[in-house]
């Protein structure tokens, strides 16, 4: 009895599923319902812990438009640095937002251009992975997009490659796949210039002990190294 039981319910189920297929895929009764449950379940994939602040953030972008010749765009690592009195001008806007990713700016970039930089330096993608469980493609078309919109608004890029971690081999590897597709992006496509800050910041395929306390985010010598690569990149962009 529980046999006849059992081969019933997996009956159901298959019929179920072919059902919703089928009308999912040729738009047949009941596909309305069945594409409003795929809708429910999409936008309820993942939710930012952080996604109340980067709202905040993005409030006071918008609301007091900060401007600049030069704008750094990024997460928590770029917020963490005080790059206009590193580079003594005022002519920088720090536009990093903890806990924000390349995908949620790629969505509505207008806060950068609106600061009316003509050079942006982008460094994202650890919350893409991290927080949020993006796979690599994903996190590249959205840079891609990214990049597109900066492009159409005639604005010097320099992506930088994506920090490695001390947080082990399987978000590393996301990281250097995401790197390496933006490089040669970069190369092909002549829409952007790609600096690699991990050659003077990682050993091993990791981030170097030194430079951080919690295996992610940078201290003073960890911020030092990354700038020493940039630097020229910087003040040849406020020169010009």
């Amino acid at each position: 009895m529980k046999k006849k039981h059992i081969l019933l319910a997996i009956v159901l189920m298959l019929l179920s599923y072919s059902l919703g297929f089928i009308s999912y895929h040729l738009k047949l009764p009941p596909f309305e319902t069945v594409l409003n449950v795929k809708e429910h379940f999409s936008k309820n994939e993942a939710k930012n812990p952080g996604d109340n602040y980067i709202k905040e953030k993005m409030s006071f972008f918008n609301r007091f438009n900060p401007q600049g010749k030069v704008a750094f765009v990024g997460d928590s690592l770029t917020n963490g640095s005080e790059w206009y009195e590193i580079f003594k001008s005022d002519d920088i806007v720090n536009l990093g937002v903890g806990w924000n990713t390349i995908t949620n700016i790629s969505k509505d970039p207008t806060y950068i251009t609106n600061t009316h930089a003509k050079t942006v330096f982008i460094m994202g993608g650890v919350n893409d992975f991290n927080v949020m469980g993006y796979d690599v493609a994903s996190v590249f078309n959205s840079y891609k997009k990214l990049i597109t919109h900066l492009n159409n608004n005639n604005v010097k890029i320099y992506i930088q490659s994506t920090l490695l971690t001390r947080r082990g081999d399987e978000l590393n590897d996301k990281i250097k796949k995401l790197n390496l597709a933006l490089s040669e992006f970069c190369f092909k496509t002549i829409q952007c210039e790609f600096i690699d800050i991990n050659k003077g910041m990682a050993i091993d395929g990791s981030l170097i002990e030194k430079y951080t306390l919690d295996g992610i985010h940078l201290n003073g010598d960890g911020y030092y190294a990354w700038i020493s690569q940039i630097k020229d990149y910087v003040n040849n962009s406020l020169e010009h």
